[in-house]
């Protein structure tokens, strides 16, 4: 908006330019405040360059305030855990025998020839018959070469569709009834993933997010926790993120893929400890 300017002389012409410095000023305040109001108001957009998006990881990461309070045992203090349950039978605070399972996995990270290993403790109490059908599976060493086909940083990982389809058929339609949910999934839980109620076969994931409290509601009963190694889990090569088609696992097995996904992290062999 153009101001006009005029010249005035004596007191009056006084008055006039403080007249006119006032309605100035006002009209600089209002338009500020209409520049604001987008600003303040309305749709911020996002940025999406690289630095921005680091800022905002650390910044998520920083604000998680609900986290897994778990404590996660070194690897070097599994041995004592076993000696425990064989010596003194070493049960749970529920009173039920605790169950600890090693993976271990190759491909961390993507390379080739990058190995390392976790251990998981079964909590019965919390799901029995999922338990039931992890140790089944466990037992059948229906985890070996089996890939994390579906890898999302700060949520979960998730595996479970055998390398061999003839296998992986033979399980498929062996579903379990669910559990109710009577512990939370945080960081670290073991969960069975479903398709609806009453669909549990054999994949899992594993939860890398703190905020994933909301799966409770949707009926997700995790079977156990990572006791050792997390950060094993956490570097599970994530870059292919869902781009696996789990139809063609179920048709093609690992001979797929080997060929389209080839960094993929994957369960070495597993045991009962």
């Amino acid at each position: 908006m153009a101001i006009p300017v005029t010249s005035v002389k004596g007191n009056s012409g006084k008055a006039a330019r403080d007249t006119f410095l006032k309605k100035l000023v006002v009209l600089l305040i209002i338009s500020l405040c209409c520049a604001a109001v987008p600003y303040f108001f309305g749709e911020k957009k996002k940025s999406g360059t690289p630095e921005e998006y680091a800022k905002f990881e650390k910044e998520y990461a920083n604000a998680m305030s609900r986290g897994s309070k778990q404590k996660e045992a070194p690897l070097s203090d599994v041995a004592q855990i076993k000696k425990e349950g064989k010596d003194g039978d070493s049960k749970n605070e529920e009173g039920t025998k605790e169950t600890l399972i090693e993976f271990e996995v190759g491909n961390l990270s993507g390379i080739e020839g990058k190995t390392g290993k976790f251990v998981i403790k079964m909590q019965p109490t919390w799901s029995p018959l999922g338990v039931e059908r992890f140790e089944e599976l466990t037992k059948a060493s229906f985890w070996d070469e089996c890939r994390a086909f579906r890898v999302l940083p700060k949520f979960v990982i998730q595996l479970g569709i055998n390398g061999d389809p003839d296998i992986q058929k033979k399980w498929r339609g062996n579903a379990i009834k669910d559990d109710p949910v009577v512990h939370s999934n945080e960081r670290g839980t073991v969960t069975f993933a479903t398709s609806g109620p009453n669909t549990r076969t054999t994949q899992i994931f594993i939860n890398v997010g703190k905020k994933n409290a909301f799966l409770d509601e949707q009926g997700f009963s995790p079977v156990g926790e990572v006791i050792s190694g997390m950060d094993v889990v956490d570097e599970f090569y994530s870059e292919y993120r869902e781009q696996p088609s789990q139809g063609k696992i179920q048709q093609q097995g690992n001979v797929y893929l080997r060929e389209h996904f080839p960094e993929l992290t994957y369960i070495k062999k597993t045991r009962f400890l």
